[in-house]
């Protein structure tokens, strides 16, 4: 099997993981189509996917519902964390019970009510809806009221639909007809090859550094701005064997938590893809303690929910 093929089955089970719920896998019915699809094509059938992912090969016969039992498990939801709007339930890996409680309830509103759980109303559903021409439209709102156009400083908002729609934040200031190397906090003065020789001369002055040390130093800002990472500034100096990797106990699930909400309190990105490429230590962990990247998320909101909303996309 290719490199590339490895790579897409890896995807295609950690995609899999996520259609988890309480250590019971979704429903075959309940998967994306283009994700069972891609199940078929890389392993033949649902039950070799589910077993090369780790997980039961077959789902436990459908629960037997009642009033009480739906109420029990949408305050357990809560309690977890979980917002319980239909959206939120649905992506979480609850349809039986979003079904559940339209049959016996009429609706989840009727149910949650019962359950006496009170959601803040969304205030994106009465906003206009995010497309390119809104990006654009909200950058030249901000350069026409003097504002601060670095991604850092702009609503996360404004950040994710620029990503969605451009690829990067950057590139969405460049397509509003800013140069982006005007507006960013942290743009470099010096060249590449300059930035290259004050990295190695780092690299000789500090031989012990760590790779987190490296992460926080000052030069770090100034790497990441021409380079995809610094990980890749480091091989493109030919720079072998350092900065030193250290080993970490993986985070708790409090501070899984606290580390999700300082994302949001700094305005970075919450997108799952961004914070793997960023942090991927703390979507380890978040995985482990929570079961997917969405449902920590939700908890750290949730501990927050009264002062700020954070973004996830």
């Amino acid at each position: 099997m290719s490199e590339a093929s490895n790579d897409h089955s890896s995807v295609v089970l950690h995609q899999l993981r996520e259609h988890v719920s309480d250590g019971v896998p979704a429903a075959t019915s309940t998967l994306p189509h283009d994700l069972y699809m891609a199940i078929l094509s890389e392993f033949g059938s649902i039950f070799d996917a589910r077993r090369a992912a780790g997980l039961p090969a077959n789902v436990p016969p459908r629960r037997r519902w009642s009033r009480e039992t739906i109420i029990a498990e949408l305050r357990r939801l809560d309690g977890r964390g979980v917002l319980i709007r239909y959206r939120d339930l649905n992506l979480a890996g609850h349809s039986g019970l979003l079904g559940a409680a339209r049959a016996l309830f009429g609706s989840l509103a009727r149910a949650r009510q019962q359950a006496g759980i009170r959601v803040t109303r969304r205030t994106e559903r009465r906003a206009k809806a995010w497309d390119e021409q809104r990006v654009i439209a909200e950058i030249n709102a901000l350069r026409a009221a003097g504002k601060a156009l670095a991604s850092s400083k702009v609503d996360p908002r404004l950040q994710c639909a620029a990503r969605r729609y451009f690829g990067t934040f950057g590139d969405a200031i460049e397509a509003a007809g800013v140069d982006y190397g005007d507006v960013r906090l942290n743009a470099p003065s010096c060249s590449v090859d300059e930035l290259l020789d004050r990295l190695r001369a780092l690299a000789a002055e500090q031989p012990a550094m760590t790779a987190s040390a490296l992460e926080d130093h000052a030069i770090a800002p100034m790497l990441r701005w021409r380079f995809p990472t610094v990980a890749a500034a480091v091989r493109k100096a030919g720079i072998r064997d350092w900065p030193r990797r250290e080993r970490r106990p993986m985070a708790s699930a409090e501070e899984t938590l606290a580390a999700i909400r300082a994302r949001g309190a700094q305005h970075r990105s919450l997108a799952r893809t961004v914070v793997v490429r960023e942090q991927r230590s703390l979507v380890r962990a978040a995985v482990r303690h929570y079961g997917t990247w969405r449902e920590a998320v939700a908890a750290a909101d949730h501990a927050t929910r009264r002062t700020t909303s954070l973004p996830t996309e």
